[in-house]
């Protein structure tokens, strides 16, 4: 166990020992109380700060070690929130809208007050951040534990959906990526004509995701942009790979095109791949065609 004094937070709050969890929690509730200027922006919890702003303000001991003791979510209840800054970005959006006063949809009932983002700790990051935010939202609401929780529960499930819907812009992701996010981005901004033009393009996947959620569009405008956006950047890039190309047309025994799947499957390249590299050889080493023709005169010869 961890020895205590006057600036240890677990001892103010009566808890058995020190936990980032918890010292994170005071630290965020002090900050959206805005009663220490300029903390949201220290490096990490400031525990002598904290402790000596809640002997000054008792009004605001009581509530935490209410919400320690009483409305703790679990651990277990948070183990799929991580670093992700897409997840991140999203959790913070998800809670303050959770906790507008007029929000009906949440079970735990209207929240006591708005959630600032400016009095966020700054250097809080990653998964820390969302689970300080959840532990915030769920001491700041009204409700007993097994509402609290299902509201833990609801908002999980609805992050699951996002990851989802997400998925329809994974063709911005991955190997390139960066070409087409800012092939992507300059489209958005000629069709949304709300996206601040001096914002410079997103420098990682998570950011665009972020961005795009801030939008003020319809759903459904928003997934036929996309597609037509991809088919538009798809239709480039076959034009552009095919600059000094013209289309043949030839027929083939059925067994040789046979092969020729064959030979493409096995390594995994198109059959235009195939023959023009067959081709391409022969043109450097012509020894299979010059055999052959040497044995097509040789028979032509001895029939005639």
């Amino acid at each position: 166990m961890a020895i205590q004094d006057q600036d240890d937070i677990a001892a103010l709050l009566g808890t058995p020992e020190q936990c980032t969890r918890v010292n994170n929690f005071v630290w965020i509730s002090l900050c959206q109380a805005g009663v220490a200027p300029q903390l949201w922006q220290t490096t990490h919890c400031p525990q002598q700060q904290c402790c000596e702003i809640l002997r000054d303000y008792p009004g605001l001991l009581e509530p935490l070690k209410n919400a320690v003791h009483s409305a703790w979510i679990p651990d277990r209840d948070l183990s799929w929130l991580t670093d992700s800054e897409r997840q991140v970005f999203w959790v913070q959006r998800y809670i303050k809208s959770a906790m507008l006063p007029a929000q009906t949809n949440i079970p735990i009932g209207p929240a006591a007050s708005l959630l600032i983002d400016d009095r966020i700790p700054h250097h809080l990051t990653g998964s820390s951040r969302s689970i300080a935010l959840v532990d915030y939202w769920a001491s700041r609401t009204v409700g007993d534990m097994s509402l609290r929780r299902n509201a833990v529960l609801i908002m999980e499930s609805a992050w699951r959906h996002q990851q989802n819907s997400d998925r329809r812009f994974d063709w911005l992701d991955g190997e390139g990526g960066d070409h087409r996010r800012i092939w992507f981005w300059e489209k958005l901004l000629h069709h949304l004509k709300m996206v601040p033009r001096d914002n410079p393009p997103p420098i990682s996947h998570d950011t665009l995701l972020n961005i795009i959620d801030q939008l003020v569009i319809h759903p459904a405008e928003l997934t036929l942009f996309n597609q037509k956006a991809r088919g538009q950047f798809q239709q480039q890039q076959r034009r552009a790979s095919s600059k000094g190309k013209r289309q043949c047309n030839f027929v083939l025994q059925e067994r040789t095109i046979s092969k020729l799947d064959s030979l493409a499957r096995k390594f995994g390249i198109t059959r235009t791949d195939v023959i023009e590299f067959l081709i391409q050889q022969e043109a450097l080493n012509p020894v299979h065609t010059t055999e052959r023709l040497r044995r097509l005169s040789a028979l032509t010869t001895h029939d005639s």
